[in-house]
């Protein structure tokens, strides 16, 4: 992980891909898609959240990367 990741996707087969503050647009470029849908998953109470991309095949879900401490 370097000091400009600040998002982290993994997809299904479990490749990581250590992402910049654009974690869609970034995810296109290493693609090489131009093409994207937004993945959402299930919550109570009958809503839903959008925790990824799919892309080329993949399902990347992308979470943020925050420090434990200030």
């Amino acid at each position: 992980m370097t000091a400009a990741s600040q998002h982290v996707g993994r997809d299904q087969y479990g490749t990581a891909y250590w992402l910049g503050p654009h974690p869609r647009k970034e995810l296109m470029g290493r693609l090489g898609r131009r093409r994207v849908e937004r993945l959402y998953r299930d919550e109570p109470g009958d809503s839903t959240r959008h925790v990824g991309y799919l892309i080329a095949g993949l399902w990347i879900e992308v979470h943020q990367l925050r420090p434990l401490t200030k």
